[in-house]
């Protein structure tokens, strides 16, 4: 797989991310859960989508941390391409009925009551994702070192929900998001 890879600063740290990101697009197959290939990497940055994936560098030694982070941002690019054949609103909607109250307050959500719910389909994907490649014991580690930080009751959800929500957002978003890898 071939990233358009930038650095935002030329530092050593995002140097060492580019190639620790290269390094995982070798060895992971990458292309199916990945929509844009245009990815930044700023030191100090916080992680987002667009208008062009950005990464940070604080995941550099971590080749697992780091394709979390990775899918996380795609799974955004994943769902808002998804948007704009199928009603956004429908899927917060039914995520909002079927989890109430959920906190929206950073650490535990993600700051809003949209962002909040719109992140249980992008995490839940994530966590999807990342058990398909690196293994569910591997995965399950990374989500919860990931959820001390940030989104803590978007992933404490996730981690006991998943099935269902990602149930969820495959009926909206007309079923599976992805083929199933081929036979090796």
């Amino acid at each position: 797989m071939n990233l358009a890879i930038t650095l935002a600063h030329g530092s050593e740290a995002e140097a060492l991310t580019r190639e620790a990101l290269r390094a995982l697009a070798a060895s992971y197959p990458l292309d199916r859960y990945t929509v844009t290939d245009q990815v930044r990497i700023e030191e100090g940055a916080q992680p987002h989508s667009h208008p062009v994936l950005t990464l940070n560098t604080a995941e550099r030694a971590d080749p697992v941390g780091l394709l979390a982070q990775y899918l996380h941002e795609q799974m955004h690019w994943m769902l808002g391409t998804r948007a704009r054949t199928y009603d956004p609103h429908a899927l917060l909607d039914a995520l909002q009925r079927a989890y109430p109250g959920l906190p929206v307050a950073r650490p535990d959500g993600s700051g809003d009551r949209v962002s909040t719910y719109f992140h249980l389909a992008v995490c839940s994907l994530e966590l999807d994702t990342l058990t398909t490649l690196v293994g569910r014991e591997a995965a399950d580690d990374t989500v919860h070192r990931r959820a001390q930080r940030f989104y803590r009751a978007i992933y404490a959800l996730v981690v006991e929900r998943r099935e269902d929500i990602l149930d969820r957002v495959a009926r909206w978003g007309g079923g599976a998001f992805w083929q199933p890898p081929a036979p090796v």
